[in-house]
Formats: C-alpha cells, structure tokens, sequence
C-alpha cells in the first residue's frame, strides 16, 4: 500500500482549514484533511489525516489515519493507524496495524486484534 505524501495535489476531497472548528459528528466517504479543529465524533471507512496544526478530539471510527497533529480520544481503524513524527495521540488505539514514527508521542493504550484467533 501506498502512503500518501502531505501536500499531494488531488489526494484530498474534504478539508477544514487552519483557524475552522467543527463541534458535531463528521462522516465522509473520500479521504479528509483536517488542519483546524473537530471536536466530536468521526465515521467513515476512508483515510483521516490530520495535518501538522491540526487538533482532534473525538471518538473516530475510521478506514485510516494518518496523524501529523494532536488527536485526543478513540481510534477505532479497521486498517491502519500512523502516526508521523510531529504527530501526538493521547488515548486509545484499536487498529490491526499501528506505525509510530520516531519522534512521536503516543500516551495511551492500543489493542491490536489477532486476525488468527
């Protein structure tokens, strides 16, 4: 699989600026930038990524996410959680793949469930 780079014209078909706030519940069906705020709830079955000024705090049922700011709350990812260097989680992490960068933060718990079982 191929990881999208930041900033990759096309890649993005929602997106909430710098200095945007968002309280409420967010679905989306394509992959979704945020570089303000969302407070709340997330579902979708595509890719999150949180941009490097970007803070979320929320319980996100997600596809993907792909974390350069600060999220605070639940993850539930059914296919991966990435988390960059400048990114920092504090909460709880469900994902089956979990990538931490160096130079992250991840204050929390993670379960990652056992496809075998």
């Amino acid at each position: 699989m191929k990881l999208r780079k930041e900033g990759e014209a096309g890649d993005f078909t929602g997106f909430i600026d710098e200095g945007a706030e968002i309280n409420g519940e967010l679905r989306f069906t394509s992959i979704f930038r945020v570089d303000g705020q969302i407070k709340g709830k997330i579902f979708s079955e595509s890719e999150l990524h949180i941009g490097e000024k970007g803070v979320v705090e929320a319980d996100a049922e997600i596809g993907s996410i792909f974390i350069n700011g600060i999220f605070r709350g639940k993850i539930i990812a059914k296919k991966r959680v990435h988390i960059h260097s400048s990114g920092k989680v504090f909460g709880e992490i469900e994902t089956p793949v979990l990538v931490i960068e160096e130079g992250a933060i991840f204050q929390g718990n993670c379960k990652m469930p056992d496809k075998n079982l």
